[in-house]
């Protein structure tokens, strides 16, 4: 049997969870954690990241990540495809092990219990309820914004680094008591057009 090694990433993989609720509103992150994030790109040849924390750049980048998601709801069939991925139910998540479920959601408590008990809400209702959380939660509140980026987005070894890079840096915001998510409305679109 190997060495076994110590690593506080491996041990955040427990505690990491997306955060879908306001960030501290006002509240900037350090240049040194975004730094020590961007950081975690250099152990992955041809991936960086690039931060949007000013308050232009992020008032510039959060319109384009709102108008994204505008864009995926204008588009029935993509729209269609993203509800595919949201899981109802208990016996649906534990079903197909994927997706996104209300708990998710950082709804409030009395909101997301009786989300739980009604019909769900049509994808239009749906499509909604993510624009508005976008425009008002994620994005109003959002300290800043990091863009991963590879030499080609359409190599399928290079997005894979890009991913591993996100996976390492949510795990490392975690050991730091930072919250993210990923708000990547503008990769799918591009990806769609």
């Amino acid at each position: 049997a190997g060495t076994k090694i110590a690593s506080p990433l491996y041990d955040a993989i427990a505690l990491r969870h997306t955060n879908r609720g306001p960030y501290e509103a006002g509240k900037s992150v350090p240049a040194e954690l975004l730094d020590g994030l961007a950081a975690l790109g250099a152990e992955l040849p041809g991936t960086r990241v690039i931060w949007f924390s000013t308050p232009e750049a992020r008032s510039r980048v959060g319109g384009l990540i709102v108008a994204a998601t505008e864009a995926i709801i204008a588009d029935h069939q993509q729209s269609a495809d993203s509800a595919k991925w949201f899981r109802a139910s208990w016996q649906q998540l534990q079903e197909m092990r994927d997706g996104i479920t209300l708990d998710a959601q950082s709804l409030p408590a009395l909101i997301n219990v009786a989300a739980k008990i009604l019909p769900p809400l049509s994808q239009e209702s749906a499509d909604q309820a993510w624009l508005q959380a976008t425009r008002e939660r994620h994005v109003a509140t959002a300290a800043a914004f990091g863009l991963i980026v590879v030499p080609n987005a359409r190599d399928n070894a290079m997005r894979i680094r890009g991913g591993r890079l996100w996976q390492r840096m949510h795990l490392w915001a975690t050991t730091k008591g930072l919250a993210v998510q990923p708000l990547n409305q503008m990769s799918e679109r591009a990806d769609r057009e």
